[in-house]
């Protein structure tokens, strides 16, 4: 039999998926290329197969055009019969509402953090620095007064006609740690080159536009 997990190139299969290669993950897409010399596809869970009811209907449909058996690891599914495709939607469907729940769930948490001034993780910015919450829980962002010195000073000399070239390599000359350098360290992750260049100037000056 042939078959692969999570599934397997033929032309007709190729041809009948043309429509699904522009949502489809990259293993997803190889498998839906190849479904011509498959007889089944084996996948852990459907909600590993496809993100939306949408994309599991389709994924059926060229399944099926191609005879190409579905077969869930994990769930009792005869999905040969019109009941057991019809539950595997059902399934598809309450799937898609518990990531789509996650994901509010996640955004409203973070929302909350922001609103409480709280830091809710990711790339610390630079003149700022991650310190325990004085008010309750958690971490908040307090201004880091070397950094906050360094910006101040790049700002007088962009007022004052300097070209940004020249202020990198004073800046370089100093040995003033760039804002990638800063954030690996704040991150305690391995650090890179504290070299400042052009475009990281350019980043540092939008930011603060």
């Amino acid at each position: 039999m042939r078959g692969t997990r999570l599934g397997g190139r033929g032309r007709r299969g190729r041809h009948r998926c043309l429509g699904l290669l522009a949502w489809a993950r990259p293993g997803l897409q190889r498998i839906l290329t190849r479904l011509a010399e498959l007889d089944v596809i084996v996948f852990f869970k459907i909600d590993r197969l496809a993100r939306s009811t949408v994309d599991f209907a389709e994924i059926m449909r060229l399944a099926e055009h191609q005879s190409v058996a579905l077969a869930s690891a994990t769930e009792p599914l005869d999905l040969t019969s019109s009941m057991g495709r019809a539950m595997a939607k059902v399934i598809a469907v309450f799937a898609e509402l518990e990531s789509d729940t996650i994901g509010t769930r996640v955004s409203s948490a973070h929302e909350h953090l922001r609103r409480e001034g709280r830091y809710t993780g990711g790339r610390v910015p630079y003149g700022y620095m991650v310190v325990p919450n004085p008010n309750g829980a958690g971490k908040v962002l307090a201004v880091n007064e070397d950094e906050a010195k360094t910006i101040k000073r790049i700002v007088e000399r962009v007022l004052t006609k300097d070209s940004l070239m020249q202020i990198i390599n004073d800046l370089n000359k100093e040995g003033v740690p760039s804002p990638g350098y800063s954030s690996r360290q704040t991150t305690g992750k391995r650090s890179g080159s504290k070299q400042w260049y052009t475009t990281t100037l350019r980043s540092l000056l939008g930011n603060r536009s």
